[in-house]
């Protein structure tokens, strides 16, 4: 260490350029590093998409579902996987362990996927590299004028197809708006009169539209292309089509049916504002950079609102990248600001500019160049990073702090400016090492960390393992070096700055060293109140609650609005339309977006269409968060109140994709048996106190008619099951029979029944299915056609049949909570074949939390080795641990004031103050030792040192704290992920410290008896 230390003294220049070097390389690594608002905590997914159009959830299931999972379940580094099978759509999430390359996982899932054998009538599966779980990064708005198929065809042909080109950009998906159909209304009496059936209608205009090559001509030197053209290029084509040519009589399809230019059937209403719209909603990749793939669509939305015509308008609705970019700012602000009161705060202790200012130039070269090994780890810029450099403020200097203190005591004895620089620093060297080396001890443990907490705690963990290690380089070289230059001391500051604290540092010093002598000689009054301190913290600690991670508000609020079952979607329209007046006079909302016909019971891709259901989406204005935004989501609820036969449920944007905080997971076959014990479980979590918006997963779904043919009697009139079911589906839904061009776009050409839209059930079974010996066969002759319910959809946990019990929390903490779930769980009388576990996120809580608490534990393990190292000795080393329980105190005191439950976070900080409470410890014993080697008894080297420790250990404490006031107090964006852990910090560090000065020496007078 003195070789090092004399070497930056007699080196001045080359110290200087190193830190210059390491300040530029900071600087550019920090431009290229991504920002985000947490590290990757949502496990890595892929989805498998499958649409069996027409197909009952059950069929989806069992056909295309069960298939497709039995093949992929066997994928290497699969976590879980769910699914759900609707109505014409089956899903299948499979979620991999964070250490699993996505690349070779979605090969895998392919290879496996092309094994399985699908039904005739469903679409290949697609693979997803998003999960459909999450919101989309970005909502963005068209509207202006009424042309709705306008707006829809500006969506898909030109905001879609330049958005989804984007680097990072997974999909865009179009919600809302009209889209051009052709319609073919048949007559049913002119079809039975001309002998026409359906099915010639629908197979006569699919071969008709048809251009197709007709190979090669040569003709002497010349060779020609032939081309057959006979595709539509408009209704009239349609209408002219041929259907059949009997004793002179041309049957055409304008003879049976009327050909009109119309849209499709509208499945989901889109308003901004009142105003109708199209969305298109955007989803990233699943490793791509959130901020990065927004800062991206903006720039090209700025292009794209130049090419849209006057009139019409391109609105950026929601952007999680706002919040995040705020967030992170309000980080590096408190950040910045904790430096500032850190550096004040030491110049009103030292009195000397000089002194001040080489301190302070410490921490923005230790700060940015860590940055550079930060980009090197590829590391992002998030809170718990940023929040890592925030806590790091106040210890960056502390090693700074202690080796220019002692620089200036040897000043003060005599020793000219270059020997007091080598001398002072080499004093302190061991120890200042020692501090630092066991605070990064406290991170090794990161190994052995598990779920959420590790994703969350590496980024912190190697942000300050990475900063303290540079401060330590910067304070044995380059504060050294600048302390070299000159002579003496710096100006001093005004007498009036500097004298309050100086004279209150003298007279605690005084008392202190009073205190201590009482101390010394009540050693067995002191311990046992020590004791005694710590066991009312344990005792309180009990009373504490436990979450995951705590929620925070983004200034965005989706309530999922549900009208009751087999309410037209023209009815539901209606109702939002009045409770957006509503709401949007509510004081704090700034937008109002509604999609009609769409779950929101669902999030993100995976929403379904249903006709009964909405989803109301609220921008709030600037400002308007935390409290705010809850008496905002109240009154929104007062407002919906108002309506009846309306039930609410209040979302927040999932940026992550964790289980809902309080859910029950029902496991069984028979759906009857799952509905009713899913029906007992929400009566028992409405029972409990501090839960809210309780659902469950299985819904009944809308009536349905259910047609069940007699295969006998199909056969005695001549047809088949497969022609008839077409030919029922063409009259009712209506079946498309091709799609001809327009320019560049595609259009349908649906072939329906002309009152389709009027047919009852009761005139269902008059509806004729085919002919027999030129008589109309009617359904009813054929089948039964009777009234049922069948499920919205079947949901499948690890290839089981599972019902999800959700709801969120209010007011209470998770493990509470979960607790009392599981005591209900345990009165119930749920059917044998029916399982219960309580799951959510209280089973990655409890992972997280025991492999924190292992972690903590491994720290002060390893902390003991470093400092047992350094001291060479078994029980100096043992008696500084004792600051590690005494910083327990400090810490469940300050969340019990603040009324903060433990969780991941918390538990994070815990671990980082295991490694710095005993920095105080260690400079303390290490002087004593110093002291009594050179011939002072026990008690008078105790008085000594504490004496002359106090006021580097107050500068180090009183800098460390307020660097991370600012983060403690929590304002702004995301300051709810980071004030827990400042204050976890801040009170262990304070009570830590002031009992230190106290208990350590009366443990050290314990055991290093006078001889």
């Amino acid at each position: 260490m003195r070789s090092l230390i004399e070497y930056a003294v007699q080196h001045r220049v080359s110290v200087l350029m190193a830190a210059v070097a390491a300040v530029l390389f900071g600087v550019v690594s920090l431009g290229r590093m991504p920002v985000q608002l947490l590290p990757d905590v949502s496990y890595p997914t892929l989805t498998l998409q499958t649409e069996f159009a027409d197909a009952a959830p059950s069929e989806v299931e069992n056909l295309v579902t069960r298939p497709l999972e039995e093949a992929v379940g066997v994928v290497a580094g699969l976590r879980r996987m769910d699914s759900v099978s609707r109505a014409g759509m089956s899903e299948i999430t499979l979620e991999f362990g964070w250490d699993s390359d996505m690349d070779f996982a979605a090969l895998n899932v392919r290879e496996k996927m092309d094994l399985v054998r699908m039904p005739e009538d469903a679409a290949i599966p697609v693979l997803l590299r998003f999960d459909p779980g999450l919101d989309p990064v970005l909502r963005i708005g068209v509207y202006g004028g009424d042309n709705l198929i306008a707006l829809r065809h500006l969506a898909e042909n030109l905001v879609k197809k330049e958005l989804e080109s984007l680097k990072g950009v997974a999909a865009a998906k179009v919600l809302g708006g009209l889209q051009e159909e052709i319609h073919v209304d048949l007559d049913e009496n002119r079809l039975a009169a001309l002998g026409v059936d359906v099915a010639t209608v629908v197979r006569v205009i699919g071969a008709e539209n048809i251009n197709a090559a007709g190979g090669r001509l040569r003709d002497r030197d010349s060779q020609f292309l032939i081309r057959t053209l006979n595709e539509f290029e408009g209704p009239e084509d349609v209408a002219a089509t041929v259907l059949s040519r009997e004793n002179g009589r041309v049957v055409r399809v304008g003879d049976v049916a009327t050909v009109t230019q119309a849209w499709r059937e509208r499945e989901i209403v889109s308003r901004i504002d009142g105003s109708p719209a199209v969305e298109v909603a955007i989803y990233k990749e699943g490793d791509a950079n959130l901020v990065q793939v927004a800062r991206r669509v903006r720039e090209q939305l700025t292009g794209l609102r130049a090419e849209v015509g006057d009139g019409l308008e391109i609105a950026l609705l929601s952007d999680q990248s706002t919040f995040v970019e705020a967030a992170i700012r309000q980080v590096q602000g408190n950040a910045m600001l904790g430096g500032v009161l850190a550096v004040l705060v030491l110049l009103l202790f030292l009195r000397d500019l000089r002194s001040t200012a080489i301190i302070a130039v410490s921490i923005p070269i230790s700060v940015i160049a860590t940055f550079v090994l930060l980009h090197k780890q590829q590391i992002t810029l998030n809170v718990m990073s940023l929040g890592g450099l925030a806590l790091g403020v106040g210890m960056l200097v502390d090693n700074s702090i202690v080796v220019l203190e002692s620089i200036v005591r040897h000043r003060r004895d005599g020793a000219d400016s270059v020997e007091a620089v080598v001398e002072g620093t080499s004093e302190v060297a061991q120890a200042v090492s020692a501090s630092t080396l066991t605070t990064i001890a406290v991170f090794l443990p990161i190994f052995f960390v598990e779920g959420v907490a590790r994703q969350i705690f590496q980024d912190q963990a190697l942000t300050v393992t990475f900063a303290l290690l540079v401060s330590l380089v910067v304070a044995l070289t380059l504060t050294p070096m600048l302390a070299a230059l000159g002579k003496g001391t710096g100006p001093r500051v005004s007498p009036a700055v500097g004298a309050m604290p100086t004279r209150k540092v003298s007279l605690s010093k005084g008392r202190y060293v009073s205190m201590l002598s009482w101390a010394l000689r009540n050693k067995a009054l002191v311990l046992v109140s020590a004791a005694l301190l710590f066991t009312g913290a344990l005792w309180q600690m009990r009373t504490l609650g436990a979450d995951l991670i705590p929620v925070f508000s983004q200034g965005e609020l989706r309530f999922g609005i549900e009208l009751p079952e087999g309410t037209p979607i023209e009815h539901t329209d209606e109702v939002l339309a009045r409770i957006e007046t509503r709401v949007a006079a509510i004081d704090g909302v700034q937008r109002v977006f509604v999609n009609v016909g769409l779950d929101a019971n669902q999030s993100g891709g995976a929403r379904s269409k249903r006709e009964n259901r909405a989803e109301l989406n609220l921008r709030l204005a600037p400002g308007v968060r935390g409290a705010a935004e809850e008496r905002v989501a109240s009154a929104v609820r007062d407002e919906l109140e108002a309506f009846q036969n309306l039930e609410a449920t209040l979302y927040r944007p999932t940026t992550f994709s964790f289980r809902a905080p309080v859910a029950v997971e029902l496991y069984g076959y028979d759906l009857t048996d799952l509905d009713a014990s899913a029906l007992m479980v929400v009566g028992a979590l409405l029972q409990i106190p501090g839960l809210k918006d309780v659902k469950s997963s299985m819904e009944p779904g809308s009536p349905e008619v259910r047609v069940r043919f007699d295969r006998d009697r199909l056969q005695q009139a001549g047809l088949d099951l497969r022609t008839v079911s077409e030919a029922l589906r063409t009259k009712i839904r209506g079946s498309v029979a091709t799609d001809y061009k327009d320019r560049d776009r595609q259009i349908d050409v649906l072939v329906r029944s002309n009152d389709a839209q009027q047919i009852s059930i009761e005139a269902l079974p008059t509806l004729v299915v085919g002919h027999h010996e030129g008589m109309p066969v009617r359904l009813g002759a054929v089948a039964d056609v009777v009234m049922e319910r069948g499920p919205a959809e079947i949901e499948r946990i690890s290839q089981t049949r599972a019902v999800t019990v959700s709801a969120d929390l209010d007011g209470r903490d998770l493990a509470s909570v979960s607790n009392d779930i599981s005591a209900a769980l345990a009165g119930l009388p749920l059917p044998a074949s029916v399982t219960a576990i309580v799951a959510g996120q209280n089973a990655e809580m409890r992972s997280s939390l025991q492999s924190l608490r292992l972690a903590i534990a491994l720290a002060i393990f390893l902390v003991y080795l470093v400092m047992a190292s350094q001291f060479e000795s078994l029980v100096d080393p043992f008696l500084i641990l004792f600051t590690v329980p005494l910083a327990l105190i400090g810490v469940i005191a300050a969340l019990q004031i603040t009324s903060t439950p433990l969780s991941v976070v918390v538990m994070i900080g815990g671990v980082m103050l295991a490694g710095i409470v005993v920095n105080n410890g260690i400079v303390l014993v290490d002087l004593i030792g110093q002291l009594r080697r050179r011939g002072l008894a026990v008690s008078e080297a105790v008085r000594e040192a504490g004496a002359t420790r106090l006021r580097p250990i107050l500068m180090t404490t009183t800098t460390t704290v307020l660097g991370l006031v600012p983060l403690a107090i929590g304002r702004g964006d995301g300051a709810e992920l980071g004030a827990p852990l400042a204050l976890t910090v801040i009170g262990g560090l304070v009570v830590s410290s002031a009992l230190t000065l106290v208990v350590i020496p009366v443990l050290y007078g314990l055991v290093h008896r006078e001889a």
